[in-house]
């Protein structure tokens, strides 16, 4: 996932990782369903609908979570995930990086 990029080189770190975890359909996906609520994967699954299949909606949860958008409600560290546990979009940090990539944008 995180990509050297040169058109990015030099720019602040939130703009980075802003982009990281833009670039993907299946994370904006995930992103947009938990700035609302908290959510277990089968209730993101279900609210994704037949956009995106299970296999690739793990993967950006996993993605988001290495990133620092998306935390759970799992003592760490643990391997599988019980099926009840809670995925929770980090608000602040997604907001402050989106702002931060706006401000780079603008020169």
């Amino acid at each position: 996932m995180p990509r050297t990029d040169r058109a990015l080189s030099g720019a602040p770190a939130a703009v980075v990782r802003f982009q990281d975890a833009m670039a993907a359909p299946s994370r904006v996906a995930v992103i947009q369903h938990l700035m609302g609520q908290q959510m277990t994967f089968n209730d993101l699954f279900a609210a994704v609908g037949d956009t995106q299949a299970r296999p690739t909606l793990y993967s950006a949860l996993n993605d988001l979570i290495k990133i620092g958008y998306v935390a759970d409600d799992e003592p760490k560290p643990v391997r599988r995930k019980r099926s009840t546990t809670l995925f929770t979009a980090n608000r602040t940090m997604v907001v402050e990086d989106m702002a931060a990539t706006f401000v780079y944008l603008a020169g």
